[in-house]
């Protein structure tokens, strides 16, 4: 699959699919699971963030290993990580960039979709699906005091993919 190809098919899904969520601080509103090829799903997972009474900040990335950024695997219906080549991008409306980050001003929330193709191979007896393992966010009070933060473990049952075979 082709870089072109790969990005085309990111942004078209991902802005059909952003809609209006919830008026939490974060949660998830759909999340899709779509078989492509023999070897490809398209998975996406979209969320809401924003804090009525500080700013807020949150990775522009996504990927299976950095500590830094949004985390995230891909496992069969027995809950085993698949190892998987993926391509991931997170689209966002509503936004600022800052620091290299998406920046979302206090009183402010955002929807944000992390779209990812995996390449594996598809066993017709498995289900894959694609997990959320970690969603770090940078809040910011009036006093410019800053604090790292996460969505807990809990919550992030909710941000998991339908199965697909």
């Amino acid at each position: 699959m082709n870089n072109k190809f790969s990005f085309s098919i990111f942004v078209l899904l991902a802005v059909i699919i952003l809609s209006p969520l919830t008026s939490h601080a974060y949660g998830t509103s759909q999340q899709t699971a779509v078989r492509l090829s023999d070897t490809h799903v398209l998975f996406t997972i979209t969320y809401k963030l924003g804090f009525l009474n500080r700013s807020s900040s949150l990775p522009l990335l996504a990927n299976t290993t950095s500590p830094r950024d949004i985390s995230f695997s891909i496992v069969d219906q027995d809950d085993k990580v698949m190892v998987a080549r993926t391509n991931s991008i997170i689209l966002a409306d509503n936004y600022k960039l800052k620091n290299n980050r998406y920046f979302l001003p206090e009183g402010r929330s955002s929807n944000f979709t992390l779209v990812t193709v995996a390449e594996l191979f598809l066993d017709d007896t498995r289900k894959y699906s694609l997990e959320t393992t970690r969603l770090p966010f940078i809040t910011i009070d009036d006093n410019n005091v800053a604090r790292m933060g996460e969505v807990d473990k809990n919550a992030l049952k909710e941000f998991k993919t339908p199965f697909v075979k």
